[in-house]
């Protein structure tokens, strides 16, 4: 998990441990796709600089090409978890 479990208090006065569903949606479905979207463009700069090609294209085609599988695979596993729920 990204973020640790935070103490809340709700309109009933009690304190509950964990997240909201929504926070949990959010994370899931927002955050750690954004990250690993970010995590391959990195990775195609690097990749870039070090054979030299300086082309742009080649950044787009490499986050593409290991963006749409992971994404694929990724989304069909967590919808598959909250399906189950």
């Amino acid at each position: 998990m990204l973020f640790n479990k935070k103490c809340s208090l709700n309109l009933k006065g009690e304190i509950s441990l964990g997240k909201s569903r929504v926070d949990k949606a959010v994370e899931d479905f927002i955050v750690i796709p954004a990250v690993v979207l970010i995590g391959l463009y990195v990775t195609a700069v690097i990749i870039d600089s070090m054979l030299q090609l300086n082309n742009q294209t080649f950044r787009i085609i490499f986050t593409g090409v290991g963006g749409i599988p992971f994404f694929i695979y990724y989304f069909r596993r967590k919808m598959s978890e909250y399906m189950e729920k």
